[in-house]
């Protein structure tokens, strides 16, 4: 892949296809954009700070963008109509983080521990600094019924992981805008692996290997008891930045069990809630960290639930 990223100078309202750059000219502008670019970039930042949306999209609009999942020629606007070809990416978008800090640690984990993590080209911070922007390796789309595939394939995946997903991308034409992040992660590439749809099937395929049993889940219950030992276990351990992820991932698996009927989802939910708050790492943020964390917990479990997982033993 080399210069064939379409690029438009002229903000929003000019979508019209100014010319071609590489993945390599992309990362470059991110980890140092000209000085013109920061200057908008740090409003846009400040904007989502004070919560100021309206001043966040008129800076943002002023932006130059990209499309990095479709080719637009020269001086044509960025409507399905003008595709031209498709790029091997597609580009993810993960919003709504409580802080920089939270965005900065999802942004690690999806280029460095998520299953699709070797498909992943680059991670970085959105221009507010509350998202994680992403581009992901694709087979080659033959239209946009077909792009759409891949993209919902994906989005199947990131969905039971993260409700910060956005589905926006699914618009094979969506701007990506230019931001500002040092520290933005890459690989090359030809390093970059095409994630495969097998990936999905097997998933899928594992979750629903089993059909469901049904009992009634006690305090008695083996399987209540292994499932509550586990997830305290756990919990307990969380003692790092990491907090966030481990506890999603946590109560995942737990959601999972009330999908399988080994505890009730109100258990779940007290249990989760009862650990959070008896957790040093996750209780240094206050009560709004506790809510937060709490919301993250009742989220996973209620994705969890979907797909039920059940015990090889006993």
């Amino acid at each position: 892949m080399s210069h064939n990223i379409p690029y438009y100078l002229g903000g929003i309202k000019r979508a019209f296809c100014d010319g071609f750059v590489s993945v390599e000219y992309i990362i470059k502008a991110i980890q140092k954009p000209k000085t013109s670019i920061s200057i908008i970039l740090g409003e846009i930042q400040d904007a989502a700070e004070r919560g100021d949306k309206d001043k966040k999209n008129f800076w943002k609009a002023k932006l130059p963008f990209f499309t990095p999942s479709v080719i637009i020629p020269l001086g044509s606007s960025r409507r399905y109509e003008n595709i031209q070809d498709f790029t091997k990416l597609a580009q993810l978008d993960f919003d709504g983080f409580d802080s920089s800090e939270e965005a900065k640690e999802f942004k690690e984990y999806l280029f460095n521990e998520d299953d699709l993590k070797d498909s992943i080209v680059m991670t970085f911070l959105s221009p507010s600094k509350l998202g994680v922007k992403a581009l992901i390796r694709i087979p080659k789309a033959k239209d946009t019924d077909d792009f759409k595939a891949y993209f919902r394939a994906i989005q199947n995946h990131f969905e039971l992981i993260t409700p910060t997903f956005d589905s926006a991308p699914l618009n094979a034409v969506l701007p990506l805008f230019i931001a500002e992040d040092e520290e933005i992660l890459y690989r090359d590439f030809a390093d970059a692996v095409e994630y495969s749809e097998q990936f999905f099937r097997e998933e899928v395929e594992f979750f629903n290997e089993k059909n469901p049993v049904t009992h009634t889940p006690t305090s008695q219950d083996k399987y209540y008891t292994t499932t509550v030992r586990i997830f305290t276990e756990k919990i307990n351990a969380i003692a790092s930045s990491e907090g966030h992820t481990t506890l999603r991932d946590c109560c995942l698996w737990l959601g999972s069990k009330v999908g399988a009927e080994y505890i009730s989802e109100y258990e779940a939910i007290s249990l989760a809630e009862n650990m959070i708050r008896g957790n040093g790492y996750l209780t240094r943020g206050g009560k709004s960290g506790v809510d937060n964390y709490t919301k993250t917990a009742k989220w996973a479990i209620g994705k969890g639930r979907a797909r039920p997982l059940f015990y090889e033993f006993f």
